[in-house]
């Protein structure tokens, strides 16, 4: 879990300036972009989660999410001026929808494995955990971002999300 948001706060990281700076928009496609990606995570949790958990394991969803995710990662960071606002637009709602699917299933494992005396605390520190490594993830992909650029520092997450992946 801690590995998935210290790559994946990136888009929260670099989004507004990959907006302004390599796709050359303003506040309406920022906007339009961050209303796809929540559009993405509600549809993800009405039609597509309830469809997946049907026919697949926990583990099963969140390796798929999670490879989505990282192909999101990559679309953001080879999208040119010229097919704004389509690929993002398409990473996001796609990106939302990966959001939503593996992070229910990351909460529910927390809840599920506590014990229910101590289940409100175990919840505390997993988004203590959760929310200190967006905090650490934003940090190195911003300082990333200043030194090799906006689309190497889209391409190292995503690929950081794919090896985890093919590792575990």
């Amino acid at each position: 879990s801690t590995l998935f948001v210290v790559c994946t706060s990136s888009i929260w990281a670099l989004l507004p300036l990959l907006v302004k700076v390599h796709y050359k928009r303003g506040p309406t496609t920022y906007g339009l972009i961050m209303a796809l990606f929540g559009a993405g995570a509600v549809l993800g949790a009405t039609v597509i989660l309830p469809r997946l958990r049907k026919s697949l394991l926990p583990n099963q969803i969140v390796n798929r999410a999670w490879f989505c995710f990282a192909l999101c990662l990559l679309g953001l960071s080879v999208s040119e001026e010229n097919l704004v606002p389509q690929v993002p637009a398409v990473a996001m709602l796609v990106a939302g929808m990966s959001w939503l699917c593996i992070l229910s299933s990351f909460h529910l494992a927390v809840q599920w494995v506590a014990p229910p005396w101590v289940r409100a605390r175990a919840m505390s520190v997993y988004l203590l955990c959760f929310f200190g490594a967006a905090t650490v993830g934003s940090t190195v992909w911003g300082l990333l971002a200043s030194q090799a650029g906006l689309s190497v520092a889209l391409w190292v997450p995503a690929a950081s999300v794919v090896i985890s992946l093919v590792m575990t």
